[in-house]
């Protein structure tokens, strides 16, 4: 049992504790079991103390409840779980990122992520789930590009 911080992909195993740490969060975390996604997470005695999560819609990808517990905040965890997450992205060739916020729109901005209308957003990322039911209206739509 390691005492040192691992960043690693998560399997359907860690779902208890990736839906425990989206639920503090105050994060969407009804539909995790139910479709496809992928995590990366920080385990700390494995116990995931950190989250991401992706879903893939074509050319594009949405992120999907960055968090990380209360207890284990400041350690830079989610700006590695961002770097984890773009990486993976340029693997698979995807143009660009989304993401819905409620409160971490500054955060965001900071990493790169720009402000985008709910209409500009494309099709199959506005009917998932997170646009659709889990997300209030009023969340704010973020974008990245990963190309160019």
């Amino acid at each position: 049992m390691s005492k040192f911080p691992v960043l690693t992909p998560l399997s359907a195993d860690y779902y208890p504790d990736i839906y425990r740490l989206l639920e503090a969060n105050d994060l969407p975390n009804e539909d995790i079991d139910e479709i496809e996604i992928t995590f990366w997470g920080v385990l700390l005695e494995e116990r995931v103390v950190a989250v991401i999560g992706l879903q893939i819609y074509g050319d594009a990808g949405l992120l999907r409840s960055l968090a990380v517990d209360a207890n284990h905040r400041n350690q830079s965890w989610a700006e590695d779980l961002i770097k984890e997450l773009l990486k993976h992205c340029q693997i698979l060739h995807l143009e660009t990122i989304y993401l819905l916020t409620t409160t971490a729109k500054k955060y965001f901005q900071r990493k790169g992520f720009m402000e985008i209308s709910r209409e500009h957003v494309p099709g199959e990322i506005k009917k998932s789930t997170e646009f659709t039911e889990l997300c209030p209206q009023d969340a704010t739509a973020m974008y990245m590009p990963l190309v160019g």
